[in-house]
């Protein structure tokens, strides 16, 4: 019987004695399935959802250009570990489409993600992030962080140019 990631990635080879190698040999392998063949990694990802909890699945899919991948990336916003939305967010950053995801996240309870999700509602030039990003400024929880206060200026100030 195959593990839902054998489903993803194909057979994969036996554990070498260092589980880091073993751990980075599983990376590789799904970025190349995921590379290879977008519509097979989709369809097992729809069949297996809970692959979305893996971060190198998340993250592998960022390097994707390929729309269909926006709900899903959206939807990794949502996980209750922070390494997965940072993930979904990196995988979204540069996706104009995902605009609207990026702009929930602004409200996300890990300040990584946060910092991740300005930089790039400033990078993609939409304005229609320009007031979430001037309300998140005066959040107490950004406005007490002043890396976070000076990446939400810097935002609004691309937006604003």
């Amino acid at each position: 019987m195959t593990t839902p990631l054998e489903r993803l990635v194909g057979l994969l080879p036996s554990a070498p004695a260092d589980f880091r190698d073993y751990s980075d040999m599983v990376s590789e392998a799904i970025f190349e399935a995921a590379q290879k063949d977008v519509d097979a990694f989709l369809h097992v990802l729809e069949e297996e959802p809970t692959l979305m909890e893996s971060g190198t699945v998340v993250f592998a899919l960022g390097a994707i250009d390929d729309e269909r991948l926006v709900p899903l990336l959206a939807g990794a916003l949502e996980s209750k570990s922070s390494n997965i939305r940072w993930s979904a967010a990196h995988a979204l950053a540069k996706r104009k489409s995902a605009v609207p995801a990026l702009i929930d996240a602004l409200r996300d309870r890990a300040p990584t993600v946060r910092a991740v999700v300005i930089e790039a509602l400033g990078d993609l030039g939409d304005t229609r992030a320009l007031q979430p990003l001037r309300e998140a400024l005066s959040r107490p929880g950004n406005a007490k962080d002043d890396y976070l206060s000076k990446l939400l200026e810097a935002a609004i100030q691309k937006l604003t140019a």
